[in-house]
């Protein structure tokens, strides 16, 4: 093989992983998420406490993050408790007061999920840009193949 190939070849490599590792992460995501929806099986009213915003730095460069997190409040057996979102957002995901829909561990009341806080959308995002990683990679392949 040529410098050339090795070089289109050493690039479908990396895609391809990248391809792969998105798909992983999608699916542990999905995976993550069916198992908490099997947990938490009771239901309660609860509202939104805060809506904070948090920034981030990444380590090596200037590079900064923002997200915000709501904060849900809600009560299970006379006991109130306020838990932060596990989901960052680009944009004000609510507005404090909101009322949601709190889904809950009933062995473990700290465990929930907001019905109104969707992560399908998110993991639908992932799967795209897994999908499209590996078509680039695979057809950086056929290329490499048809050219030698």
């Amino acid at each position: 093989m040529t410098e050339e190939s090795w070089i289109i070849f050493g690039m479908a490599a990396v895609i391809l992983l990248l391809g792969v590792l998105f798909g992983a992460v999608s699916y542990g995501m999905g995976v993550s998420q069916r198992r908490k929806k099997e947990r938490c099986t009771f239901l309660t009213r609860g509202t939104v406490s805060d809506v904070r915003q948090e920034t981030s730095r990444w380590t090596g460069d200037d590079t900064v993050s923002v997200s915000w997190y709501a904060f849900f409040t809600y009560e299970v057996g006379g006991q109130t408790i306020t838990r932060r979102s596990s989901l960052g957002h680009a944009k004000k995901p609510f507005e404090t007061g909101q009322s949601v829909t709190v889904h809950y561990n009933p062995a473990k009341p700290e465990e929930f999920y907001v019905e109104e806080e969707d992560m399908r959308p998110l993991l639908k995002l992932f799967w795209l840009v897994s999908g499209i990683l590996l078509l680039v990679g695979v057809l950086l392949l056929v290329i490499l193949l048809l050219w030698n």
